[in-house]
């Protein structure tokens, strides 16, 4: 099976829903869809987000390095 490859936009999602396990971080990011609908771009980043982290296991989840992605408070 193939290395699932994140884009930056997935990263940067990654860090901004990230949770203490796999399941809850893609739960934060289904969550959220319903505020970002009118956002079709956002949408579908979210979406492939999900979509490639239910093809990798908690493991894997684990040993990506988000801190790269996350903005400190009051960054924009």
């Amino acid at each position: 099976m193939a290395k699932i490859q994140f884009e930056q936009d997935e990263y940067l999602t990654m860090a901004m829903f990230e949770d203490k396990t796999r399941t809850k971080t893609m739960q934060g990011m289904r969550e959220c869809l319903q505020f970002i609908k009118e956002d079709q771009e956002l949408t579908e980043i979210v979406k492939s987000t999900i979509r490639k982290m239910k093809s990798i296991t908690d493991e894997e989840f684990k040993a990506i390095d988000l801190a790269p992605y996350k903005q400190e408070e009051g960054e924009s």
